[in-house]
Order: C-alpha cells, then sequence, then structure tokens
C-alpha cells in the first residue's frame, strides 16, 4: 500500500476513534446525570424532579445518535479509501454522496439502532415509570386503620415524673 494511502487511512481512522469516544462519554454523562437527579429526588421528594431526569436523556440521545452517524459516514469513506485505487489528492476527507444516500448511514435510523435505543429508552421508561407510579400512589387517599388493642398486645409507657395540683391553683386559674 502507498504511504499516502496509509496516512490518510490513519487520518480517518483517528475521526473515527474520537467519535465512538464522544459516543461514550456521552452515554457516560447522560447515566451520571440521571443519577444525580435521582439522587436529589431522594433528598427533596418532589415528584416533578423525577422529570427533570428526562431532558438529559433526550438531549444526549440526539446527540449520541449525531455522533454514531458521522462515525457510520467516515466508516464507510474509510472502506471506499482502501478498496478503490488510491486518487485522492490532499488527504480528502470530504464524505462521498453514496456513503451519505445509503439508508444504514441516516440519522433516522440510527436513532432507532439497538445499540443506542436499548440505553436511552430504558433509562426514559424507568424515569417514567417511576414518576407515574408515585402520582399514582400519592393521589390515592390512605386508608387508616383504627387503633385496636388486643389482650395480647402490650404497652411500654415510660413513667414521668409526678406533677401535683393544687385544686385552688385550677380554681384561681379557671374559674367555672
Amino acid at each position: 500500500m502507498e504511504p499516502e494511502k496509509l496516512k490518510h487511512l490513519e487520518f480517518i481512522q483517528n475521526v473515527i476513534t474520537r467519535m465512538n469516544s464522544n459516543s461514550f462519554m456521552i452515554k457516560g454523562w447522560t447515566i451520571t446525570l440521571v443519577s444525580a437527579v435521582l439522587a436529589i429526588y431522594v433528598t427533596v421528594q418532589n415528584d416533578y424532579l423525577l422529570l427533570v431526569g428526562v431532558i438529559p436523556i433526550i438531549l444526549f440521545w440526539f446527540l449520541d445518535a449525531y455522533y454514531l452517524t458521522e462515525e457510520k459516514l467516515f466508516r464507510c469513506l474509510y472502506n471506499k479509501v482502501i478498496k478503490e485505487p488510491y486518487t485522492i489528492s490532499n488527504f480528502d476527507m470530504s464524505i462521498p454522496e453514496d456513503c451519505k444516500k445509503d439508508s444504514k448511514n441516516a440519522y433516522c435510523n440510527v436513532f432507532r439502532s439497538k445499540t443506542i435505543c436499548s440505553l436511552y429508552l430504558s433509562l426514559l421508561i424507568v424515569i417514567l415509570i417511576g414518576f407515574f407510579s408515585l402520582k399514582i400512589t400519592r393521589s390515592q387517599p390512605q386508608k387508616q386503620t383504627p387503633f385496636q388493642l388486643e389482650i395480647k398486645d402490650t404497652i411500654k409507657i415510660r413513667k414521668i415524673a409526678p406533677i401535683s395540683i393544687k385544686a385552688d391553683t385550677l380554681k384561681n386559674k379557671y374559674p367555672s
């Protein structure tokens, strides 16, 4: 293989690696932010705070799909450079039109791909199920059972220091 072709493939591979690492970092940030929102929810107990967790999931889902689409396009370019005779001058990094028109590389298809949907859709479902289940359980009135004592039950009463009240003190304070 010609040295120019090898160098060009190396440049393309560096871009693919960068896109892949960006995608991985986005997934990490998503999990971190959703975990932080859940941790804050546990302390604050505001149900609507769970819905704040939906925002980073959706935003990062779109961004991750973008980086994965770009990665797929550069993989297509890489394959073109390998297969075809090397005629590209000045290490051209523009994506060929046939790669852009391929349905596998389309943004919508990447957005719905298994690797993307499995993470973001599962996080979204967990957050929404948690929110709606909390709303349903808290909207139902709590049934209070009457307090009943049975003979077998024991009650421990803490002894309090006796207080003596004179009858004439009460009469002066609360005249009838």
